[in-house]
C-alpha cells in the first residue's frame, strides 16, 4: 500500500511506510522506501537518515533486494551517475521493480531531467522497454513521453 501511494503520489505515503516499519522495524526496504518518499518531498536530511537505517539493516538481504537498496542509496546520497547505472542494471534484471524503475520515467526522472542530448529518445526507449511489463500491471502508461 505504501509503495502504491508513493507511485501514485497519493496522500498517506509517510503513514503507509510508518505502518510497515511499525509492523516490522527490521524491514530494510521499508526504510529505503520512506527514504525515497522523503527525497521526493525534498526532506533530504530525513531521506538520508532513513537510508542510513536501511543500510544498517541490509546484512543478509537477497541479491535482488540488496541491489534495490544499493540503487536507491546511491540516488539518495546524490551520486546520480552511479545511481543511474545501478538503476538501469537493476531494471534490466528486475523490470517489475516499479519503485526503482520509476526513478527514470517521466520528464522529471533521471533521464528526462538529465539535460543530456538525446534524452527524449532515451526516455522513450526506456519506457517502451517497460511496456510489456506495464501492460500487465497498468503502470507507467502516463509516464511515456509521447502517445
Amino acid at each position: 500500500m505504501a509503495v502504491d501511494r508513493l507511485l501514485a503520489a497519493a496522500p498517506g505515503i509517510e503513514e503507509g511506510f510508518a505502518a510497515v516499519i511499525e509492523a516490522d522495524p527490521d524491514f530494510a526496504l521499508a526504510h529505503s522506501g520512506i527514504a525515497r518518499a522523503y527525497q521526493i518531498m525534498g526532506k533530504v536530511p530525513a531521506a538520508r537518515a532513513a537510508m542510513a537505517k536501511a543500510r544498517a539493516l541490509a546484512d543478509g538481504l537477497p541479491r535482488k533486494e540488496a541491489a534495490h537498496l544499493h540503487a536507491l542509496s546511491l540516488l539518495i546520497d546524490g551520486k546520480v551517475p552511479e545511481a543511474y547505472r545501478a538503476i538501469r542494471a537493476h531494471v534490466t534484471e528486475h523490470p517489475r521493480d516499479a519503485l526503482i524503475a520509476q526513478t527514470c520515467t517521466s520528464i522529471y526522472g533521471l533521464i528526462g531531467f538529465s539535460g543530456q542530448p538525446g534524452r527524449e529518445a532515451e526516455l522513450l526507449a526506456y519506457t517502451t522497454s517497460l511496456s510489456p511489463i506495464t501492460a500487465m500491471t497498468g503502470g507507467f502508461s502516463a509516464s511515456t513521453p509521447f502517445p
